[in-house]
């Protein structure tokens, strides 16, 4: 699915519950692009994107670690990116809360993780 594909989809789905498999696309893209850049470069996922995107991204995820922004705002700042979808998702009942609620629990999930992975120092 390509994404004026994925945008229709969402956007007939206005009115209506949302498709769950839409939802856990959406979130696992967003986090999917949670990088950071040291020296220049940006770690995280090996993949290739317009560098635009990468630094929207970057920006986004940078204010929430540091907890300029709420990981709700990262989420409405990212569905109301018109660059990034061609429209503004935003207003799409239902969407953000969605994508919300499945991005603190992969979050969670990552945290809770992490706190069981012992690192030889």
């Amino acid at each position: 699915m390509n994404k004026t594909d994925l945008v229709n989809t969402v956007a007939t789905q206005e009115k209506g519950m949302l498709p769950d498999c839409i939802i856990r696309g959406f979130s696992g893209l967003f986090r999917f692009y949670k990088v950071h850049e040291v020296k220049g470069r940006y770690i995280g996922k090996s993949f290739e994107a317009d560098i635009k995107t990468i630094e929207f991204f970057k920006e986004q995820w940078l204010g929430y670690e540091r907890g300029e922004i709420p990981l709700r705002q990262l989420i409405e700042s990212t569905l109301s990116n018109q660059y990034l979808w061609g429209k503004d998702l935003s207003d799409i009942p239902n969407l953000g809360n969605e994508i919300c609620q499945y991005l603190e629990g992969i979050e969670r999930l990552k945290l809770s993780v992490v706190g069981l992975v012992k690192v030889d120092e």
